[in-house]
């Protein structure tokens, strides 16, 4: 490798999530950078030769995406944008096999002694649902911003004590990370 690791991901939650996670993983932030494009769709463009550079430098690139409501068809979007490049890795959020977010992942791992403030946003979702109809209860983002701020967490939000980063729900983006990093 003649470069960092260049891992793109599509929001500045996934990349302050992915930093943290992978500086805990052992990896000093000397040998990647995560940079958020802010969605998918910003993947054409510049975006594109970005990653043709770093692949042509001779560095990793990484492409850590949510797999969203279907999987297998994200991975094939971002494999057709891209088609014309090779050497890049994909993995979607929350395992690289299910579909959802990276809020998925992040409710999988959130400290066992914090389950309560889950329990009472749910119960707040719940009662947000009942009121009227035309209500729109708070959806996962919502769920995991109120995490972070009931515990005074927003400007150092991906801290190991507040997040479980042993958790056997991130075994499938340890490994990938390791294998690639």
């Amino acid at each position: 490798m003649n470069d960092k690791t260049l891992i793109i991901v599509e929001g500045k939650e996934d990349e302050s999530f992915l930093e943290s996670y992978i500086k805990n993983l052992g990896y000093s932030s000397k040998n990647f950078e995560c940079r958020s494009i802010y969605g998918k769709s910003n993947l054409k463009g510049g975006v594109i030769n970005d990653i043709e550079d770093a692949l042509a430098r001779g560095s990793q690139v990484l492409i850590i995406f949510d797999a969203d409501s279907d999987c297998e068809r994200t991975k094939a979007d971002v494999e057709h944008t891209l088609e014309r490049l090779e050497g890049f890795k994909i993995f979607l959020f929350p395992d690289d096999n299910s579909n959802g977010a990276v809020e998925n992942l992040l409710e999988r791992i959130i400290r066992s002694e914090h389950e309560i403030i889950f329990e009472c946003f749910e119960e707040y979702k719940e009662c947000i649902s009942k009121c009227m109809s035309e209500y729109e209860p708070p959806g996962m983002k919502a769920k995991i911003y109120a995490y972070k701020q009931v515990l005074g967490i927003l400007e150092d939000p991906f801290n190991p004590r507040y997040w479980d980063f042993e958790n056997i729900a991130l075994e499938p983006l340890k490994n990938f990370l390791n294998q690639n990093l």
